[in-house]
């Protein structure tokens, strides 16, 4: 049995974020590493947390525009 989607729209508009969030997720890398060696305490981990976030959720969308990507192509 097989499982035909309906075409949603929202296609370009993932392919167009692609570099942002590529770009959101290098950035947030580069300025986690980089915080360890310049900030100390609670600042340094407020930083980390808020650069995690960023670059888990980039991780994320990335991923999950992939799978899309690819299940559409299977199709």
């Amino acid at each position: 049995m097989e499982h035909t989607e309906k075409p949603t729209g929202k296609e370009p508009a993932m392919t167009a974020l692609k570099p942002l969030l590529w770009l959101v997720l290098s950035a947030a890398i580069i300025v986690n590493v980089s915080t360890s060696f310049a900030f100390d305490g609670v600042q340094q981990v407020l930083i980390s947390v808020g650069t995690g976030v960023a670059a888990i959720g980039s991780a994320a969308l990335l991923i999950a525009a992939h799978r899309s990507t690819r299940r559409r192509a299977r199709v």
